[in-house]
């Protein structure tokens, strides 16, 4: 009879601190699943950033290469005065996308 009641006591342990682990295990997952979330929202916040600086990237290069040609222009161009013009407003509005940029 003592042997079943220390058989008894012994699962009743054995269960208390399974119940116990199952419940940490419990804890641990809730806390991974909401980082996971937080992670799934800072990767998409990075991708959304990586897509601006892209789109601001190919509008820059595009007006780089139309300075460039200015350039060309300016010293192949008999109306240097108005290449000139060009220019400063080419650098004008490369000006403007540097200061978006760097909003």
């Amino acid at each position: 009879m003592l042997w079943l009641n220390l058989v008894k006591v012994n699962l009743e342990e054995l269960a208390q601190k399974t119940s116990e682990k199952v419940a940490q295990i419990n804890s641990k997952c809730k806390e991974m699943k909401s980082r996971i979330a937080q992670l799934e929202a800072k990767n998409q916040q990075l991708i959304d950033e990586k897509q601006e600086v892209t789109e601001s990237y190919n509008k820059l290069s595009a007006e780089f290469n139309v300075y460039k040609e200015s350039m060309m222009l300016l010293k192949a161009s008999a109306d240097k005065g108005q290449a000139l013009k060009f220019i400063n407003q080419m650098v004008r509005e490369i000006d403007k996308c540097i200061a978006l940029l760097n909003k």
